[in-house]
């Protein structure tokens, strides 16, 4: 009752991605006695990188604006955004 799991798909599945993940489990006592499997509904999973970004350049700045320009990515089924960070650290 109220037991947690912990799993690193990152290394387990890296590079991946999955639109019908499913985990099965199965538990077992300190006598050997064991459950059946039991099954997660379905979720995402993408552990793959985004590929085809690059060519990064700065085109024109001044003292408040900055145009930067770069090759989209292409291949990433689930790719959402770009963020540029801007700091001293």
């Amino acid at each position: 009752v109220n037991k947690s799991m912990t799993w690193d798909a990152g290394n387990d599945f890296s590079g991946q991605d999955s639109l019908n993940m499913k985990l099965r489990i199965k538990a077992s006592d300190s006598y050997q006695n064991m459950s059946s499997y039991v099954n997660s509904t379905s979720f995402l999973l993408d552990t793959k990188e985004p590929l085809g970004l690059n060519n990064f350049i700065n085109v024109d700045f001044d003292t408040t604006t900055a145009i930067w320009s770069w090759s989209p990515v292409v291949v990433e089924t689930n790719f959402d955004h770009y963020e540029i960070w801007y700091g001293n650290n």
